[in-house]
């Protein structure tokens, strides 16, 4: 999976002439290691691996595709860096903006948009060439890239870039133009010399940040201020070295408020769906403004999202790996805790709903607020309505034998985030252990369902009988085009303890997997053969009679009355034939989150998986049992 890089270069703007059209020229990255948002690790670029499938990309403001710019004509990839020409071909507000500025001499920076292919980790104190250059671990370093498009921006990455609009016409060189807008060739090149003096300092600069990064990464951010505010400040590299080297010093933690930072939980919890692979769920979950909000925290490391979690909380941010994940995770009821709960649970829910589950065919949905038994009313019992005697006195419904009865319990497991995958920001709790456990609780429920249903037993009799006209037997209930007419039959003509027709209709043929060519042969072809001269219409009368639900344990050996030939023929679910609970209509299962101070003897965020549910046999005349054999 890809994810989007965004690096930032400074830019000089030549002041315009009066000429509609401009063109940039633009270095915007010389191979140098960089500090970027939403990497936990100081970045290098593997110069080899940028790809470039266009020449001519959009050039926007601020990567908002809304804001065009222009649009390049020629992007040069070498051993050197990443270097591109174009034409400022824009005609909105933003261009306007970025020409004004420009010609008032604000120095612009621009932007590379790319997508993160691939890259690897170097550890700390590892060593490795990348562009011909000898880097330090830590950092990452990319070994592919897809260019996408360049953004102008007010902040940059790498102080060693620059680049030049103009007012170059179309067609015209760009040296040529410099040459005349500076009246001459020789103020060009010194022009061109200072330019060179600037970009040396710019780039000594971020070498010396660089560097002490890689010794000291987590001071990074305090070091990649030092170097902006030197570039931006024009600060002599031997200034900058000495700030470096004060901050080199221990000292006790800075208190950070809350009110630097405009990141919440669900923020966190957003960027944790993402990197775990649910970008879709968390996008309905949290809404487009918080995707939108914490696009930036999407890729960043475990640790990153640790200390932003501590910003929220207005708490310390400490030094060293192991003192952060300790105050990221106590006390449970952190920023960090909470959203590790939330991802959790919206995760649950997404997976959930998507696990398969053939009883949402036919079975009816009910919520519990504890865990007694529950007596419910069969739909079927009320019968017809009386005709509203003179004297104006209602009859009482006959109660009777017509209830059952219903209960749920609980189902578990447990599982923890141990310091090590923080650290390397390993995702596969999310990406893979809570689906899981999410899926395993789905399983257990078709379980019991299945359970349920080959017992064929409900208050102590069985459900599906002869005598209750609810179910067939003999060498013709094979599934077939017959026995499904005369299950069809059975149950529109079933009747309530008074003898009233109940007007059931079907709603799902229910077969195990030996059956369900069959089945999806009478349910879904367009015609049928036919034998003899029946002179019988053509086409398949059974075609959408029902839905059609294939259960695998029905026919399997590990469950008890299983049988590879018989099905079911069930009514609506509301007509409760099957019922399913949940504690308080919770469908899906509960995660609870657990920090350290939950347990001693584990250094991990503890998560705790439940599902609340049961199963029952309800209104036996909602639907017909055929065995399928004699």
């Amino acid at each position: 999976m890809s994810s989007v890089l965004h690096l930032t270069a400074p830019v000089e703007i030549a002041a315009a002439d009066g000429s509609k059209a401009r063109r940039f020229r633009a270095v915007v990255y010389t191979g140098t290691m960089l500090r970027l948002e939403g990497f936990y690790r100081p970045i290098v670029i593997d110069l080899k691996g940028v790809s470039v499938p266009r020449q001519d990309n959009p050039v926007l403001r601020q990567h908002d595709e809304e804001r065009l710019i222009g649009h390049t004509d020629k992007i040069t990839v070498s051993r050197q860096g990443i270097e591109a020409t174009g034409i400022i071909s824009g005609v909105g507000p933003a261009v306007q903006e970025v020409i004004a500025l420009a010609d008032n001499g604000f120095p612009w920076q621009v932007s590379l948009g790319a997508s993160f292919d691939r890259g690897e980790q170097l550890e700390p104190g590892a060593k490795a060439t990348v562009n011909g250059r000898e880097f330090t671990g830590p950092l990452t370093i990319t070994r592919a890239i897809t260019l996408r498009e360049i953004s102008f921006v007010t902040l940059g990455a790498d102080a060693g870039s620059s680049a030049i609009v103009s007012n170059a016409k179309k067609g015209q060189k760009m040296e040529e133009q410099e040459i005349q807008a500076a009246g001459g060739t020789d103020v060009s090149v010194a022009a061109r010399e200072a330019a060179a003096r600037e970009n040396q300092r710019r780039t000594r600069i971020n070498d010396l940040v660089a560097t002490f990064c890689a010794e000291w990464p987590e001071r990074m951010s305090e070091a990649e201020a030092i170097g902006v505010k030197g570039v931006a400040e024009s600060w002599d590299p031997m200034r900058v070295d000495l700030q470096l080297l004060r901050a080199s010093r221990a000292r006790a933690p800075a208190i950070i408020s809350r009110a630097t930072t405009a990141f919440g939980a669900e923020h966190i919890a957003a960027a944790l769906m993402v990197k775990a692979g649910f970008s879709k769920a968390a996008e309905k979950a949290f809404g487009e403004r918080v995707m939108e909000q914490s696009k930036k925290l999407h890729r960043a490391h475990w640790l990153d999202l640790c200390a932003t979690s501590l910003k929220i909380d207005g708490r310390e941010v400490p030094d060293g790996k192991e003192a952060l994940i300790k105050a990221t995770t106590s006390p449970s009821t952190g920023t960090m805790p909470v959203a590790l709960g939330n991802t959790a649970n919206k995760i649950v829910a997404d997976v959930y709903m998507q696990a398969p589950s053939a009883w949402r065919m036919f079975a009816a949905v009910k919520s519990s607020a504890n865990f007694k038994t529950q007596t419910a009313l069969r739909p079927t019992w009320t019968g017809a309505l009386d005709l509203l005697p003179p004297n104006g006195e209602l009859h009482h419904g006959r109660f009777g034998e017509e209830t059952y009865t219903w209960k749920i319990d609980t189902f578990a497991k447990q599982y923890g985030i141990d310091r090590r995958m923080i650290i390397d920001d390993d995702q596969q709790v999310f990406s893979d252990v809570v689906p899981g456990f999410v899926r395993a609780a789905a399983r257990s429920l078709n379980n019991l369902v299945a359970t349920v249903i080959l017992a064929n037993s409900a208050g102590g009799a069985a459900f599906w009988t002869l005598a209750r006209l609810n179910y067939q037997e003999g060498a013709g209930t094979a599934l077939s085009a017959t026995s499904l007419a005369d299950a069809i039959e059975l149950l529109r003509k079933m009747k309530d303890a008074d003898g009233n027709l109940l007007d059931l209709e079907p709603a799902a043929l229910l077969v195990p997997p030996e059956l369900e060519i069959t089945a999806r042969g009478l349910l879904q072809s367009a015609e049928v053969l036919r034998s003899g001269a029946d002179l019988l219409p053509t086409g398949n009368i059974y075609q959408g009679a029902a839905k059609l639900a294939i259960e695998p344990r029905l026919s399997d050996a590990g469950f008890a009355g299983n049988s590879a030939v018989a099905w079911y023929l069930l009514s609506a679910p509301s007509n409760a034939s099957v019922i399913v609970g949940f504690l308080d209509g919770q469908e899906a299962p509960v995660v609870e989150t657990f920090g350290l101070d939950a347990d001693i003897n584990r250094l991990a965020f503890g998560f705790r998986v439940y599902h609340d549910f049961g199963c029952a046999l309800g209104d036996f005349r909602a639907s017909i049992k055929t065995k399928g054999a004699a």
